[in-house]
C-alpha cells in the first residue's frame, strides 16, 4: 500500500512510503516525518488533508488506511494554523528511578494520553524501544493507555505521572 505524507507549511513536498498492512501506521509518520525535515524531538500530529485529525498510537496501517485513506499531512506542534483549538492541560511526567527529573507538556484533551506519554518518555531519556508504564504519584498502575485521550485519564488519574521503565526494579 502506498501512502503519501505532505507538511501543511509546504504541501508540494511529498513522500512516498510502501506500507505493509499489517504494520503500525506509527512507524511510517515517524519515517515521513524524518524524511520531511521534522527534528527527532519535535512534536507532531498527523491529520487527513481535509484537517482531520489521525490517532495512529497502536493502530495498524490497514485500520488507519479504511478509516482515513492514503493521504496525510503532518503538522508541527508550533504550526498554528492547523492545530485545532481546544481546552488544554498540563501533564507532569517524572521518572520513578530519577525523581528530580521532570517533563512538563501542555496537551489537549481530545488528544491520545499514549502520544504524551510517548513524547514525555523520550524527554526523559528512555530509548524509543523500551517499555515504559505510568502510574500516580501515589504507586497506583494506569492500565492501557493506548485509545484512552487526555481527558479520559486526567478525570480518572490526574496530572502528575510517574513514567516506569519494564527495566526498573521493582
Amino acid at each position: 500500500m502506498e501512502l503519501v505524507f505532505t507538511r501543511i507549511d509546504n504541501p508540494e513536498r511529498e513522500v512516498k512510503l510502501l506500507a505493509h498492512l499489517d504494520d503500525e501506521m506509527v512507524r511510517y509518520a515517524m519515517m515521513a516525518a524524518k524524511r520531511l525535515g521534522f527534528e527527532a524531538d519535535e512534536e507532531l500530529s498527523l491529520h487527513t488533508p481535509a484537517c482531520l485529525p489521525v490517532r495512529v498510537i497502536g493502530k495498524s496501517v490497514r485500520e488507519i488506511v479504511n478509516t482515513y485513506g492514503t493521504r496525510f499531512v503532518l503538522v508541527g506542534a508550533d504550526c498554528a494554523e492547523a492545530r485545532p483549538m481546544g481546552e488544554q492541560v498540563e501533564l507532569v511526567f517524572t521518572r520513578i528511578d530519577n525523581p528530580e527529573r521532570k517533563v512538563k507538556l501542555l496537551a489537549y484533551l481530545d488528544d491520545e494520553m499514549a502520544y504524551y506519554a510517548m513524547v514525555a518518555a523520550k524527554k526523559l531519556g528512555l530509548r524509543t524501544d523500551e517499555e515504559f508504564g505510568l502510574q500516580t504519584p501515589s504507586g497506583l498502575p494506569i492500565p492501557k493507555i493506548a485509545d484512552k485521550s487526555v481527558r479520559e485519564i486526567v478525570n480518572t488519574y490526574g496530572t502528575m505521572f510517574n513514567l516506569v521503565s519494564a527495566d526498573t526494579p521493582a
